[in-house]
């Protein structure tokens, strides 16, 4: 596509990812300006459209804010209270879902077109990863040295599968994303 550079166009084109749908941010030229715009599977949205989607992502992010603040139950942490999920898989595990997946969930796909499930699963990602199929264990990339390691699970719920990514450290497994597949 001429005015793109290659890795933008091919992401337009469809050749990057073509059985996706996908949102990206991506800078055009206009006039001889640099203007952001959002790209729908290669559709240029007005600047109309993208405002409302910003503001409805706003909106769905500070719905789930607030509902995880009061849903989530205190917990003591050796002399501290805590608010977290204490959540016992099938497998005999215990994982740890607490405000840091939330805000993880909220910061991570705000310009995905799939931004609303998303966050409307998180709020029952914790009955989801009871009964997750375990896939692999991940080392992570950028830290070599780290004891850390990652668990990945799956799970299909109502058609779709949702993979979850369960950090483990020395002390407890924690929750750490959730991803539509």
């Amino acid at each position: 596509m001429p005015g793109f550079p290659k890795r933008i166009s091919g992401i337009l084109s469809g050749k990057k990812y073509p059985d996706r749908i996908i949102a990206q941010s991506v800078f055009a030229r206009d006039k001889g300006q640099f203007g952001k715009i959002l790209v729908d599977r290669g559709r240029d949205l007005s600047p109309e459209a993208v405002s409302a989607r910003r503001a409805e992502n706003r909106a769905l992010a500070k719905d789930l804010e607030e509902w995880y603040k009061k849903a989530m139950p205190e917990t003591t942490v050796g002399n501290n209270v805590a608010k977290r999920f204490t959540v016992h898989r099938v497998d005999g595990n215990i994982v740890i879902v607490n405000k840091t997946f939330y805000n993880k969930m909220i910061s991570s796909y705000n310009n995905d077109l799939f931004y609303a499930d998303k966050l409307d699963k998180a709020r029952i990602a914790h009955n989801l990863i009871q009964d997750a199929r375990y896939v692999r264990t991940e080392k992570p990339e950028h830290e070599k040295h780290s004891e850390e390691t990652f668990k990945v699970y799956e799970r299909v719920y109502d058609d779709i599968v949702y993979e979850f990514k369960v950090k483990v450290t020395s002390d407890e497994r924690f929750l750490y994303y959730m991803r539509r597949k």
